[in-house]
């Protein structure tokens, strides 16, 4: 399992004469097997972190250092998964074989066999195992999206908003079922989403980012599974809320991805 500590981390980007950062200089320490959530409007930078994260794009300047258990340093292999906001599933592939995907040669078949067949219980997909990705809905291929990352095993799953097209009573199932998922399985969640009330619903902190900036931390000291009309909780959330709309006034808007 694996942490992760930003130092000064900073990103900028050139278009024509002009630059501009999408992240500057990100202060953030996220504890191994936390679950953070980061929030903002579009174009604070969400996003461009979660990239940076991956290894998908690099770091104009800073530092991104992933921090292990004792003993687990040395040899551990770093294992980080992503779940994007667009499903990119192989469309050759079956539901089944879409989430065995990323265990595609691993001589242990039966544990990918039972790691899929879990998968598939957990995102309602039993019945559509053999189906194809043209012959499901949308909001089906972003959990099948999620199956696939998970049945990777990462120490760190990063998530952009990950069930932005899924109806609302799925939506909320999920949420329920990631958190059972986070207190089972002691991984490192990262997740971006513009919705405040999803944000408090899964982490135990929330970031909110504007232009490119990290404004403030907000610990949510609150029990899972939380109920989403508690005065603490509502409290929060129109805290945050405040804090967003107070800050972009103040600044404009970001240009960052």
């Amino acid at each position: 399992m694996a942490g992760v500590n930003l130092t000064q981390l900073t990103k900028r980007y050139t278009i024509g004469s002009r630059t501009f950062a999408a992240l500057d200089t990100v202060d953030l320490t996220i504890a191994d097997g936390s679950f953070t959530t980061i929030v903002g409007r579009s174009g604070c930078g969400k996003t461009t972190l979660l990239r940076l994260l991956c290894g998908l794009e690099e770091a104009t300047s800073g530092r991104i250092e992933f921090t292990y258990r004792a003993g687990e340093e040395e040899t551990h292999q770093r294992h980080i998964g992503i779940v994007f906001q667009e499903p990119r599933l192989m469309p050759w592939l079956t539901v089944a074989q879409n989430i065995a995907f990323s265990r595609f040669g691993d001589p242990d078949r039966d544990r990918t066999r039972a790691m899929v067949e879990s998968l598939l219980k957990m995102l309602g997909l039993e019945r559509f195992r053999n189906a194809y990705p043209s012959q499901i809905s949308g909001g089906m291929a972003q959990r099948v999206a999620l199956g696939r990352t998970l049945c990777y095993d990462p120490d760190v799953i990063l998530m952009d908003e990950p069930f932005g097209a899924l109806d609302y009573f799925t939506r909320k199932k999920l949420q329920n079922e990631m958190v059972e998922l986070f207190l089972s399985q002691g991984k490192t969640f990262i997740l971006v989403t513009h919705d405040v009330e999803e944000a408090l619903t899964l982490g135990q902190k929330v970031i909110v980012l504007e232009a490119g900036r990290l404004i403030r931390e907000f610990p949510v000291d609150l029990p899972y599974r939380r109920k989403r009309t508690a005065p603490e909780f509502l409290s929060l959330q129109e805290a945050i809320f405040e804090m967003i709309l107070e800050t972009n006034h103040e600044t404009g808007n970001s240009e960052g991805s």
